[in-house]
């Protein structure tokens, strides 16, 4: 009997012995697999940004360094080498040049994580933002933050702000109103009730009033002095 126990325990002994080796064995392994294929799902990314923004080896490989960096930047929560790599390459999409684009990632990013909304919702808002009022790629974080302090504001969402901005962004733009005091009168129909694609709207049409204003309209302005926008 005590020759069987022994046997047993020696058994037990040697397959314990053999499982730690290879479970260390297959944990390796698995974080090589997982690395390869962060590398492959990398790869691909900086394929679809060189094909999208008919980029250079030497802009590939500057998004390649940007994308790892924001991977593994702490203040990105769930940001990866990819995901930061696939932004970059949805700015470039949406019309950025390669330097606005990576100017403007980091912002991009931090509305997405501060909204709670995917990073392509967030390349939307930011490259309208961005594209309407002609303004560089490192103003990405500063419409984020106007976004972000309207959404307060207003008791909306960021989204609701920045569906306002999309419709009214343009007819902004084109009377000459900066994107902070566009931010402001949106937040303004917010407090008021009117948030989203509605209050977007009502904003575009009274710009698109004061810019095209009906004939009777534009020549009292005129006779009052009032110019509306240069003429030139």
């Amino acid at each position: 009997a005590a020759s069987s126990a022994l046997a047993l325990t020696g058994l037990r002994g040697a397959t314990l012995a053999a499982t730690g080796p290879f479970l260390a064995g297959a944990v390796a392994f698995g974080t090589f697999a997982a690395s390869v294929k962060t590398s492959a799902d990398l790869e691909r990314s900086l394929n679809t940004f060189r094909v999208t923004a008919d980029a250079t080896a030497e802009d590939v490989e500057r998004v390649s360094e940007a994308a790892r960096r924001l991977g593994t930047d702490l203040t990105l929560p769930g940001v990866t080498a990819n995901s930061a790599a696939d932004a970059i390459s949805q700015l470039a999409r949406a019309g950025l040049d390669v330097n606005d684009s990576l100017s403007s990632v980091r912002g991009t990013l931090q509305l997405a994580t501060a909204a709670s909304i995917g990073n392509e919702e967030a390349v939307l808002l930011v490259a309208t933002a961005l594209n309407s009022f002609s303004l560089a790629g490192e103003e990405a974080a500063r419409v984020a933050d106007l976004l972000a302090a309207s959404s307060k504001q207003s008791q909306g969402s960021i989204t609701d702000v920045g569906l306002a901005l999309q419709q009214s962004a343009a007819a902004a733009a084109q009377a000459g109103v900066s994107v902070e005091d566009t931010i402001a009168l949106l937040t303004q129909l917010g407090r008021a009730g009117l948030r989203g694609s509605d209050a977007g709207t009502s904003l575009r049409v009274a710009l698109l009033r004061l810019i095209n204003p009906a004939q009777k309209a534009r020549e009292e302005l005129e006779r009052l002095g009032i110019v509306i926008r240069d003429q030139a």
